[in-house]
């Protein structure tokens, strides 16, 4: 199964993204599992905005024949704030099974209760700058999850400026 695949965000896409998710079973900090999430999150959105169909909720509109991290997040920002929180990016509230299934991973995985689901619920994984969304881009070149889309070249124009 492809990661593009996965219409649902869950902790197993997210530890792809960031093995380090992995690591931490049990003993994580609070600060370093939000940090990892937020990452994880962004990249997540980020593989939604580039390859959702154009009428999904994140889907992003390139125009040009080269892609641009700052492009990306002039369209991003005008769908987006940097405030909204992870749950918002993560859930539709009219599917409160899939919340729940998201609390549970969590709450198994590195034994957290509900209070620290609702710290991590309410972070703003996109109040960053702009050197941590090229980043993320340059963490989705290196697990080759970034592919050419119709008229916008995303590959050849990020490894021509970013790696």
């Amino acid at each position: 199964m492809s990661i593009f695949d996965f219409d649902n965000p869950s902790l197993l896409i997210f530890q792809q993204f960031v093995p380090a998710l992995l690591t931490y079973q049990h003993n994580i900090k609070l600060a370093s599992l939000a940090i990892l999430l937020e990452k994880a999150t962004r990249i997540w959105i980020i593989l939604r905005s580039l390859y959702d169909s154009s009428d999904g909720r994140y889907f992003i509109v390139f125009k040009g024949d080269y892609f641009k991290c700052a492009n990306w997040e002039g369209e991003f920002v005008k769908k987006f704030s940097s405030q909204t929180t992870l749950a918002t990016f993560l859930f539709d509230y009219s599917n409160r099974a899939l919340e729940e299934a998201w609390a549970k991973s969590l709450q198994e995985y590195y034994s957290i209760g509900n209070t620290e689901i609702d710290i991590i619920n309410k972070l703003t994984p996109f109040e960053v700058d702009s050197r941590t969304i090229r980043n993320d881009f340059k963490r989705l070149l290196e697990l080759k999850y970034l592919q050419k889309k119709e008229g916008v070249n995303i590959i050849n124009s990020l490894m021509r400026n970013y790696l």
